[in-house]
């Protein structure tokens, strides 16, 4: 405590304001969920760009009967199976329930994002 008063003197001094936080400020985390059935060709492609801002990466595969599952798994421990039943809505709600962190996102396999809005959504988390 007093390196802070000492600081708060020097900084009195000079006319400054300072304010404090008692709690350090937590950065946003994102959860970036991806449905997945026979995408070997380009989920890796997705992914390269998705590892640059996600803090976590959440694979559900649906039946594929290529290397998908092997492809997600160089990314993510979070690989889930999850029964195709013709419900788009049903599979992209269970990857949620698979997500922990602050914000969700979800994205198709062949989806990319520019490095230009990686920074933005890298900067969105500050």
């Amino acid at each position: 405590m007093p390196v802070v008063k000492s600081f708060l003197k020097k900084m009195k001094k000079c006319n400054l304001i300072v304010v404090f936080r008692s709690n350090w400020i937590k950065m946003a985390t994102l959860s970036v969920c991806i449905i997945a059935k026979n995408e070997s060709e380009v989920l890796g492609r997705c992914l390269d760009c998705v590892k640059s801002f996600a803090d976590e990466i959440v694979v559900v595969d649906t039946g594929s009967t290529d290397n998908t599952k092997e492809i997600a798994a160089r990314y993510t421990d979070n690989v889930f199976d999850f029964e195709w039943i013709d419900d788009f809505a049903a599979a992209r709600n269970f990857s949620f329930s698979k997500a922990t962190k602050d914000y969700v996102m979800w994205l198709d396999c062949d989806d990319i994002i520019d490095e230009a809005n990686q920074r933005a959504i890298n900067e969105f988390k500050l």
